[in-house]
């Protein structure tokens, strides 16, 4: 059953478009295996089996507005005892999109350098530039005029990317994000400059975590997860 939970998640990242969602796990049997352990591990909710698969420290946001590196201890201590679900539920998300790999002293943001060869999930971070851009997450997925279900449907997207000012969504919420029919609205324009809304669950916006996992001393270990301040 196990097995097939994880051959079930595999199968349906490799389903998905392969121009920007794209697991390049295949790359690298030894790592194929890790994530499929790593997988059930979070289909398992099972804390005691992840701080095995972290690196001594792991790189995240901490604290506020700042990185930095904890111990593995103290980090499973922090997140996944603390606020268990959430984080259960965030490493999933970004399992379901897949890896690509990394060269060592690729920048994984503006404080940390990968150290090792390694995979960074989601895999759309390869192609997709999520400060000035976002990623529909579903195959016909409506945008609309309004933020209304009963809105006009202006166009339907398929893992189709589009322009934004993400970096300034979060600072510019009262303008960006409109809650109505049980639904966060992002607006957002269109390749035409037409304004339009689309449902925040189904973009990249939606999906707050990354990872990475890096060979270290023979290996992989998670080295970092983290949601890019904003702060």
């Amino acid at each position: 059953m196990r097995f097939f939970s994880v051959f079930l998640l595999f199968f349906f990242v490799k389903l998905l478009p392969a121009q920007y969602v794209c697991d390049e796990s295949y790359l690298d049997q030894d790592f194929w295996l890790f994530k499929n352990q790593l997988t059930q591990v979070v289909l398992d909710r099972d804390a005691k089996a992840l701080a095995p698969l972290l690196a001594d420290s792991v790189f995240t946001a901490y604290d506020g507005c700042r990185y930095d590196y904890l111990d593995r201890d103290f980090f499973v201590k922090e997140f996944w005892e603390r606020q268990e679900d959430f984080f259960w539920k965030e490493m999933l998300k970004i399992l379901r999109f897949g890896f690509f790999q990394v060269e060592p002293g690729i920048d994984l943001d503006d404080f940390a350098t990968s150290q090792a060869q390694g995979f960074r999930c989601p895999s759309f971070l390869k192609q997709v530039d999520t400060q000035e851009q976002f990623l529909i997450l579903g195959q016909n997925v409506n945008i609309r005029a309004e933020p209304s279900l009963k809105s006009k449907v202006l166009h339907k997207a398929s893992y189709e990317v589009f322009d934004c000012t993400c970096a300034d969504f979060h600072l510019l919420e009262e303008l960006l994000w409109i809650e109505n029919d049980g639904l966060t609205w992002m607006k957002f324009q269109l390749k035409n400059g037409t304004n339009a809304y689309v449902s925040y669950e189904l973009t990249s916006e939606s999906l707050e975590y990354q990872m990475t996992v890096e060979k270290i001393g023979g290996r992989w270990q998670i080295t970092s997860f983290y949601s890019p301040l904003e702060c």
